[in-house]
């Protein structure tokens, strides 16, 4: 099992240097089966987390005014 911090960055000015200041916002759990679970502080719940799969996009249909004649 693996575990992740999730963050927020929030740039600020200090002493005229540019610093990162990093806000806890949660953490991500990767078991050893390869799925994932996210905690979100301030929300309710556990949510899971699955890789994104390419959509095809709709076939267009011709209509008879668009066919060539």
């Amino acid at each position: 099992m693996e575990r992740f911090n999730i963050v927020k960055p929030k740039k600020y000015t200090k002493n005229g240097e540019e610093k990162t200041n990093w806000a806890n916002c949660g953490t991500l759990i990767k078991l050893d089966d390869g799925k994932m679970f996210m905690e979100l502080n301030h929300l309710d719940g556990t949510f899971q987390i699955f890789k994104q799969e390419k959509k095809e996009a709709p076939k267009k249909e011709e209509t008879i005014d668009e066919i060539p004649f």
